[in-house]
């Protein structure tokens, strides 16, 4: 009947204005998995994350999302510093000043 027939038509156009969703696992996948951690440090300092010797540079390090241990060892003098990274953000730790 053509009351049935207009309101599926009204359906149909109401759906086709609808934004189109995008697929949650292509999503999913160009989202960053990492952040970065830029320290800045003493010069004479020993710098540990996580209680490991960073490998690369410390103006940019590559982390897994969430809280970190940042230690910097001036001589006998051990500081540590918790840092929280968020995948696809760059925190910067400024300790240029510890003695």
């Amino acid at each position: 009947d053509k009351a049935a027939r207009d309101k599926a038509a009204r359906d149909k156009a109401a759906r086709d204005k609808l934004p189109v969703e995008e697929n949650p696992i292509d999503k999913a996948a160009s989202l960053p998995s990492k952040g970065f951690l830029k320290i800045i440090a003493p010069e004479k300092a020993q710098v540990m994350v996580d209680n490991a010797t960073p490998a690369g540079p410390l103006s940019k390090l590559s982390l897994a999302p969430g809280k970190h241990k940042v230690m910097f060892i001036l001589g006998a003098d051990k500081h540590t510093f918790s840092v929280t990274v968020k995948a696809g953000e760059t925190v910067t730790l400024d300790k240029h000043d510890l003695q």
